[in-house]
């Protein structure tokens, strides 16, 4: 009994100790612990908003890590086909455009691998990548090239355009020519007509003499005292009589040259004047011909322009030869129409049988592939254009 009350007091002592030493510890330490008390009381009540948070920058980190581990994957796929022996063994230009276009062209093949060009940030960006790359690189490129080609075009057309301009400047300049030369030779051959009349009805060049030597004496003025004084006075009667004189020459020297070398009347010059004025008319005319046909060429008026190849348009035609072989394959798997061959043996239509390790196509499978199908077969879907 005693040995309990021992037991009890001790026990009793203890918790008293152990009670008075707690209160004293709370009184010295009063503040720390509210703080403590408060800090817990906050963590339990913002636990929802801390897994928000944790949450958000759970998210926040993938996005980053995803889209950080694509950029790295597209500098090394870039990297990888700079390198490659489809840019290094093309020439300088070559080499430096496939350089330049690959930097956008690289993020839009690593989104159709990775499947992310469907929705999302990564459509975003695949067609902001695509508006670019139809902008940069087909666009400004085909625009400075048909800059440059009509440049060109035009300074050879303007060169033309001058040859043309000189060439008609000299058409008319022969049609001028041909028409003074025509009125030159009518009126030298109606002055040597005349003449020729003249001395026709005098009954020769004697018979001219003799009517100019009479007619000057008749009509010759008497007045003057000197000798100045009379070819002055009579310088018109002497100037028609030394014209008709001249004339009378150049009508024997004419007459002689014609014996000699041919007759060339003005309806023969007018008729060589004519055939050569109508040569260089269809000339003309042929250039102005071979002129249209110049600007209507390399894309000028209605003339067709050959289709720039975008990548939209490569992944449509790669699409469209894929469904195609999928087609071939189903075509192909499939068991035509069997008949006897002999010995109930089946057969294929065509007359290969089954098991001699003979191919029989199918009629309906086009036998021609282009080369862009080969290439898809051959990748197979893969990203043949950093390969």
């Amino acid at each position: 009994m005693e040995i309990a009350t021992v037991v009890v007091g001790g026990a009793w002592e203890v918790a008293a100790t152990t009670v008075t030493s707690t209160g004293n510890l709370f009184a010295e330490h009063k503040l720390v612990l509210l703080w403590l008390i408060a800090g817990a009381l906050i963590w339990t009540i913002t636990e929802p908003l801390r897994k928000i948070g944790t949450r958000a920058t759970l998210e926040g980190s993938h996005f980053v890590l995803k889209w950080g581990l694509l950029a790295r994957l597209c500098l090394h796929r870039y990297c990888k086909y700079v390198r490659g022996p489809a840019v290094r063994g093309q020439p300088f230009r070559a080499r430096m455009w496939k350089i330049y276009e690959a930097i956008l062209a690289t993020p839009m093949v690593v989104l159709e691998v990775k499947k992310m060009n469907g929705e999302g940030l990564g459509r975003l960006i695949y067609k902001w990548l695509d508006a670019l790359h139809e902008y940069w690189c087909v666009f400004l490129p085909e625009s400075w090239r048909f800059a440059w080609l009509t440049w060109k075009k035009y300074c050879r057309g303007s060169r033309m355009e001058a040859k043309r301009a000189a060439a008609r400047a000299l058409l008319c300049g022969r049609a001028g020519w041909t028409v003074i030369s025509l009125g030159i030779y009518f009126a030298f051959y109606g002055i040597l007509f005349s003449y020729e009349c003249l001395e026709w009805a005098c009954r020769g060049f004697q018979g001219v003499f003799v009517l100019v030597v009479t007619a000057s004496y008749a009509l010759a003025s008497k007045q003057g005292e000197t000798l100045n004084d009379i070819v002055r006075t009579n310088y018109l009667l002497l100037l028609v009589d030394g014209s008709i004189l001249v004339v009378g020459v150049v009508s024997r020297l004419w007459r002689w040259y014609e014996a000699t070398v041919g007759e060339r009347s003005p309806v023969s010059m007018a008729k060589e004047g004519y055939a050569a004025w109508c040569s260089a008319l269809e000339e003309q005319e042929q250039a102005d011909r071979l002129r249209e046909a110049f600007w209507r060429m390399d894309g000028g008026g209605d003339a067709p322009r050959t289709p720039v190849r975008t990548r939209s348009g490569l992944e449509a035609e790669r699409r469209a030869l894929r469904a195609k072989r999928e087609v071939a394959r189903t075509v192909g798997s499939r068991r035509g129409r069997r008949r006897l061959v002999g010995e109930d043996v089946p057969s294929r239509d065509g007359g290969q049988r089954l098991g001699s390790g003979a191919v029989c196509r199918d009629p309906r499978v086009d036998d021609v592939r282009s080369p862009g199908e080969v290439l898809d077969e051959e990748t197979d879907g893969e990203d043949w254009w950093l390969k």
